[in-house]
């Protein structure tokens, strides 16, 4: 006869069975994939910041450099308005600088040296055409590379109404106050037939730089 099988267990205790472990492991792979998602969210943020950054930057200094560029063009209009101002004054002395002043020279054009014996109401140097007639510096390439500029331009404007003598009829002129013997008035407009003296000569001057940059100055000169 078969003897009963007992199973011998301690009281109390519950049996424990294996238990399935892929529910776990695809949460797992859920986060880490969501961590991933994160981090490369992080890094294209922080990569636009950064470009943003350099970008900005890099305006800056470009707006900085032209600033500079721009101060330096205007700087050397001196040049323009120093040459203007001799050539002027060898035309109108006698016998050089320091002679008798001669203003009939001047009481014509004389577009190829860039000087006008009127105002010009409608001259604007803005214009590109308004520099068709106008003197030019002689700038050799050392001095083009050691002033910060590709050229330096000019124009004189004799500050009367019109071409011709400044004690013509109807001519009127821009005179410096006090210059005038038996006219009544302070300086302004007006003619200049008891007057000894020139007129006002404006000069315009022009200079070309790197980067496009133009800059303008004006000046009004007595002699």
């Amino acid at each position: 006869m078969s003897q009963p099988v007992v199973s011998h267990r301690p009281l109390g205790v519950t049996p424990t069975w294996p238990r399935h472990r892929g529910g776990r492991a695809r949460r797992q792979h859920r986060q880490q994939g969501l961590v991933l998602l994160v981090a490369i969210v992080v890094v294209v943020a922080m990569t636009l910041g950064a470009y943003a950054m350099l970008r900005s930057a890099g305006n800056s200094l470009a707006i900085s450099g032209n600033v500079s560029f721009q101060q330096n063009a205007t700087s050397v209009a001196d040049l323009g308005t120093e040459a203007a101002r001799a050539w002027a004054l060898n035309a109108l002395t006698t016998g050089g600088v320091g002679g008798a002043i001669n203003g009939a020279v001047l009481d014509a054009d004389q577009e190829d040296e860039g000087y006008f014996a009127s105002w010009g109401a409608n001259f604007d140097p803005t214009v590109a055409g308004a520099w068709d007639q106008s003197a030019e510096l002689a700038l050799t390439a050392d001095q083009q590379r050691d002033l910060g500029v590709t050229g330096v331009r000019y124009v004189i404007h004799r500050m009367c109404s019109q071409v011709g003598s400044a004690t013509s009829a109807g001519q009127q002129c821009v005179v410096p106050e006090g210059i005038c013997v038996n006219v009544p008035g302070v300086g302004g407009s007006r003619t200049l037939n008891d007057c000894a003296l020139q007129p006002f000569f404006r000069v315009t001057a022009r200079v070309d730089g790197p980067r496009n940059t133009r800059s303008y100055t004006q000046v009004l000169l007595f002699f």
